[in-house]
């Protein structure tokens, strides 16, 4: 019976410089990287790869890049400062033995690490990539890698704080129709948020329907007039006590400053194609939500319409119900209903979609 390999903290120490990795994964068992004996060389298969694939300190940085973010080709040769040429070379290294994955999204190709692999596997990888956190490049890529993320950021907001801008309904998926269908399909609780609530339109209904609501927006240019909207709305109108306006505020949906486990629902509508980093959102989704609360989204499914980059600010060309799927299933959430609309297409090959999922 081959027995379960896990890696103690003596393995960190030793990044191989050249050479012969069978020699140094026997260096290892003989110190104790290993918490079980291993049967069988077979078993090492997996370590004297990784070994020989990171023997050239510039895969240890694309991979320390990769941890956290999702980058493309381009984005990772500015930070790294090398020839595309010798960049794709080892990206293709990389990718062929299974460490990295690639997505296609529009004119871009995006990699990150790839998580199913073996629970010994990802803890040697981890062990390496910390090791590699003393080195002293390490700070500097860390810095310039954050910097592209944030430029990202900043060009969305820029898109959204645009004070000629036409209101973001006739962008695709914004129907009436659809918005209705997703508010209908969701109603638990009394306290609801609203991230990347834009102005409003969406966080408004709940309150209308007598819920305490908070909308979050990074650009203090839709919130102002999203409060616009809502003073017209709340002062012009009489409206039962019950009803209250919505709370805003005006951060990044990706990380709050508001208080974990402390809504009954979250509604994140046509604002996932903004983010930088869709799966940040849902992680800060399900710290905000009570155990037992409900997400619902409303997003566009996967397309190639590249004129929405430019023509709406998207930064992503919606979403692959695989890759979405697996993003809530990553951070924890239960999946309740998932749905592709094909009857309400805005755009050529542009379909909306709605997703409810629950924390457990």
């Amino acid at each position: 019976m081959k027995s379960k390999m896990s890696v103690n903290k003596t393995g960190a120490n030793f990044i191989p410089a050249k050479a012969d990795y069978q020699q140094w994964a026997d260096a290892l068992i003989d110190k104790g990287a290993f918490s079980d004996d291993v049967s069988s060389y077979r078993e090492l298969r997996p370590l004297k790869m990784l070994f020989k694939l990171l023997s050239e300190e510039v895969r240890i940085r694309i991979l320390c890049l990769l941890q956290e973010s999702e980058l493309t080709v381009s984005e990772i040769q500015q930070i790294l400062n090398i020839k595309q040429s010798n960049l794709s070379s080892h990206l293709i290294h990389l990718k062929e033995n299974n460490i990295l994955q690639s997505r296609r999204e529009g004119q871009h190709s995006y990699y990150k690490i790839i998580q199913a692999k073996s629970e010994f596997f990802i803890s040697l990888l981890e062990r390496v990539l910390a090791a590699a956190r003393r080195e002293p490049w390490y700070e500097k890529d860390r810095e310039l890698r954050d910097a592209v993320i944030t430029k990202r950021r900043e060009n969305v907001l820029e898109y959204f704080q645009s004070s000629d801008r036409k209101q973001n309904d006739s962008a695709p998926g914004q129907v009436m129709d659809v918005l209705v269908i997703g508010f209908l399909q969701l109603w638990r609780g009394k306290r609801v948020i609203d991230l990347g609530c834009g102005t409003g339109r969406i966080a408004r209904l709940y309150a209308l329907a007598g819920a305490e609501v908070v909308g979050v927006d990074n650009s203090s240019e839709q919130i102002k007039k999203a409060k616009h909207i809502d003073r017209i709305t709340f002062t012009c109108f009489k409206q039962p006590d019950t009803v209250r306006a919505v709370s805003y505020v005006c951060e990044n949906m990706e990380h709050t400053s508001l208080s974990a486990e402390n809504f009954d629902l979250v509604v994140i509508s046509h604002a996932l194609h903004h983010a930088p980093e869709p799966s940040r959102v849902l992680r800060e989704a399900y710290r905000l939500l009570k155990p037992g609360g409900q997400l619902l989204i409303i997003d566009l499914d996967q397309h190639q319409n590249e004129s929405l980059r430019v023509r709406f600010g998207d930064f992503w060309l919606g979403f692959a119900s695989a890759t979405f799927k697996g993003w809530l299933r990553e951070i924890g959430f239960t999946l309740c209903s998932y749905q592709v609309l094909q009857h309400y297409q805005c755009e050529e090959a542009v379909l909306p979609f709605i997703a409810v999922a629950e924390k457990p």
